[in-house]
């Protein structure tokens, strides 16, 4: 929501952009969600040459891809192993996984190809709950 000082560049872009907008805010496409969301937050530049590295949607955004375009540097973002420690110091059993888990009903463990539990969707409407552990 635009505060009084700064202006609603969404209804702008769901303006300029009516089609994108529609598949965003009724969910058929993610792809127009960060597009729309990039071009929210750089405004004139193409999100190709997005400066801001340490976004969580960099790699998804338009023409991520494409060649020429801004890639991470390391260090950039923490690395994997980074976050696999901090994952293992907060829960160092698995006890709060396992706990999260059993309440969002989703005991059948998924893991990747690194032993890290994968995401799970909750089928309620518009709830995405991740359970992401660290299998030992």
């Amino acid at each position: 929501m635009a505060t009084p000082t700064t202006p609603d560049f969404s209804a702008e872009l769901r303006e300029k952009y009516p089609r994108k907008a529609l598949e965003a805010d009724h969910g058929s496409s993610r792809a127009s969600a960060i597009h729309l969301n990039c071009r929210e937050c750089i405004q004139a530049v193409s999100a190709a040459d997005c400066p801001t590295t340490t976004c969580f949607l960099f790699p998804f955004r338009p023409g991520a891809d494409s060649e020429g375009s801004r890639q991470r540097k390391p260090g950039d973002v923490p690395s994997r192993e980074q976050y696999e420690e901090i994952l293992r110091l907060r829960d160092p059993d698995g006890a709060k996984a396992a706990e999260a888990r059993k309440r969002f009903g989703h005991d059948d463990r998924q893991v990747d190809d690194d032993g890290i539990g994968i995401g799970s969707i909750n089928p309620s409407p518009g709830v995405y709950t991740v359970a992401l552990d660290i299998i030992k």
